[in-house]
């Protein structure tokens, strides 16, 4: 009777070897990688800028959530119909988002969608005011 041997996966050390190198860069890879997306966007402003020239009408917000109109503290509901009356008294109308360096870009993109709304024609980002 003739016995026939089993062969085996790996037959010598460095296949042995190979199999643990590519595991472990593997394993390397997997805990080395992130496993979120950063699903912030960062604006720097500059500080300091000059103003442009003419007479835009500034809104300001603050990481508190207070909305500010040319210096005045306005309520999210009077807003918009506060920002219609100044745009209709403007030459330019145009209109300056002022943000805190950790306000929300969502926040401060509503803002903009809404000065459009209301009759902006020229809407920019200004500095963040000290």
């Amino acid at each position: 009777m003739q016995i026939t041997r089993r062969r085996r996966l790996f037959e010598s050390p460095e296949s042995i070897a190979l199999v643990d190198l590519v595991f472990l860069t593997l394993l390397f890879f997997l805990l080395s990688s992130s496993y979120f997306l950063e699903r912030t966007a960062q604006i720097e402003t500059e500080r300091g800028l000059s103003e442009p020239p003419g007479k835009d009408i500034v809104v300001a917000v603050g990481t508190d959530g207070i909305v500010r109109l040319d210096g005045g503290v306005v309520s999210e509901e009077e807003l918009p119909g506060m920002l219609a009356a100044r745009l209709a008294q403007s030459r330019e109308k145009s209109v300056t988002i002022r943000g805190e360096a950790t306000v929300e870009l969502g926040r401060i993109v509503r803002l903009m969608d809404l000065a459009r709304e209301q009759g902006a024609q020229r809407v920019s980002l200004g500095p963040e005011q000290d």
